[in-house]
């Protein structure tokens, strides 16, 4: 036996074994009466066997859901966020395949104001 096995789950592990769970049980069959059971009791027994293998996938950490979760901030996107201070722009290389769109220094744009009343026609 594996040592993972008796692993207890934290919020992370118990987020993705609920989230296999869920997975698990659409994929399991709805009319294996010989199986489950009829009626509720067999959406019961059919619920707590996608429960379980969802615990036991959860622990034994081989889907990786809780720890890509857990690791978050090393994601390239926060990762950048966290080292600019501000809002991401757009890379250099993104810019230049858009030459058709203007870039305006945000002090040059007109104001809400300005545009809303450019913009409605008088009638």
């Amino acid at each position: 036996m594996s040592g993972q096995v008796g692993r207890r789950l934290d919020a992370y592990g118990q987020f993705e074994a609920f989230v296999l769970q869920s997975f698990i049980e659409s994929m399991l069959p709805r009319n294996a009466i010989n199986v489950f059971g009829r009626g509720s009791a067999g959406e019961f027994w059919r619920s707590m066997l996608a429960e379980k293998m969802g615990g036991e996938l959860a622990r034994s950490g081989s889907v990786g859901i809780a720890s890509r979760l857990a690791t978050g901030a090393t994601h390239p996107v926060h990762a950048i966020a966290s080292t600019t201070g501000g809002p991401l722009t757009p890379p250099v290389a993104l810019l230049s395949m858009l030459p058709h769109i203007e870039q305006h220094p945000a002090d040059t744009l007109p104001s809400a104001d300005a545009a809303a009343s450019t913009s409605t026609p008088n009638l």
